[in-house]
């Protein structure tokens, strides 16, 4: 489900911004968002995804993947740290220093501190030269002298290229209190994640789901065997995308032949059309492949649940008028199977 809310979130900033359209999104497609034309099965010839030899590459998330989704989370959500006076700094910790600092020997304005300590994150905050870096290795309680060379492009003109030292006092290191209470608090209403172990839990399912709709999507791509794929399908695909950039063009106050120049950088539409005609073709495989195993599965989408696949707020009279509850329960389809097949590979 959540693929689908990313793929029509970006269909929502572009919903009134063409004031008429050349085709219709939703007129291939029958009322139960399946094709009115063709049975999807009849042009695949194996739609078992059953039982894939998965890579372990695709199926081994490590705990680098999900700190960097921690990182993230704690962005939004900063938890509160503790200070720790002992140990080593490494790469990613957060470490409260003061500094300063001198060129031949002189104090210059802004380098110095004044012993009021400042956080940084070494890999993360934006130091000159390799400033942050040159605390890996030290412990807090160290007073240390960090060399480093101005940029030639530096803002203040009187450093430009110039070689510095910050005297440099390691007052300790922040380590982030990561605890159920902090994660009721703050990640309980958009996760629903309660403890530690449920955020992490959650996070390795994430990022695992996310892996595998990666792999499922390029083996439906390369792997199944298709039949002849009809062509009013790909030229559907490439109606899509033609009619985005329209729309954009249109949100941005420009022509689509200005949108294709400025921005894309490409001389004519027969231009783009042509770059992205591997892509039209994949999409189109796609979704032949997803409504033959949603015919095979008996998948269909109800009216009401429809707004179950977009995030709260979202205009959905909006979105129908727009593209046709056709192309949403379409669009609907493809994601049930995806969450369908991935599932199956979910412990």
């Amino acid at each position: 489900m959540k693929y689908i809310k990313i793929v029509l979130v970006s269909l929502l900033l572009l919903v009134g911004c063409s004031s008429e359209k050349e085709f219709s999104y939703s007129g291939i497609f029958s009322d139960e968002g399946f094709y009115k034309k063709y049975t999807a099965s009849e042009y695949v010839e194996s739609i078992d995804f059953s039982n894939l030899d998965i890579p372990d590459a695709v199926l081994n998330i490590s705990q680098e993947d999900i700190d960097k989704v921690l990182s993230s989370i704690f962005t939004y959500f900063p938890p509160e740290a503790k200070e720790i006076k002992e140990g080593v700094i490494k790469n990613g910790d957060t470490v409260n220093i003061d500094y300063v600092g001198s060129v031949d020997g002189v104090e210059f304005d802004g380098g110095n501190t004044q012993g009021n300590g400042t956080s940084v994150t070494i890999g993360v905050t934006s130091y000159i030269d390799d400033f942050l870096e040159q605390l890996i290795g030290h412990s807090p309680s160290e007073t240390i002298n960090i060399d480093v060379t101005f940029p030639d492009n530096y803002q203040e003109a009187t450093l430009q290229g110039k070689e510095a030292r910050f005297v440099t006092t390691i007052n300790y290191i922040e380590e982030p209190v990561i605890d159920d209470a902090y994660v009721k608090e703050n990640l309980s209403k958009d996760y629903q994640w309660t403890t530690v172990d449920e955020m992490n839990a959650g996070i390795k399912e994430q990022l695992l789901r996310a892996s595998l709709n990666d792999y499922i999507y390029t083996y439906m791509i390369d792997e199944v065997t298709y039949e002849d794929i009809p062509q009013d399908l790909i030229d559907f695909q490439k109606d899509v995308m033609v009619d985005y950039y329209t729309q954009y063009a249109a949100q941005s106050e420009i022509t689509l032949d200005e949108l294709i120049d400025q921005y894309l950088g490409l001389e004519s539409l027969d231009e783009l059309v042509e770059l992205e005609s591997e892509n039209f073709d994949a999409n189109a495989k796609y979704s032949l492949v997803s409504l033959a195993i949603a015919e095979k599965e008996g998948f269909t989408v109800s009216d009401d649940v429809i707004p179950d696949y977009f995030v709260e707020g979202t205009d959905i009279d909006a979105l129908k008028e727009e593209y046709g509850v056709a192309y949403l329960k379409h669009m609907i389809l493809c994601d049930m199977v995806m969450e369908h097949v991935v599932s199956q590979y979910i412990n």
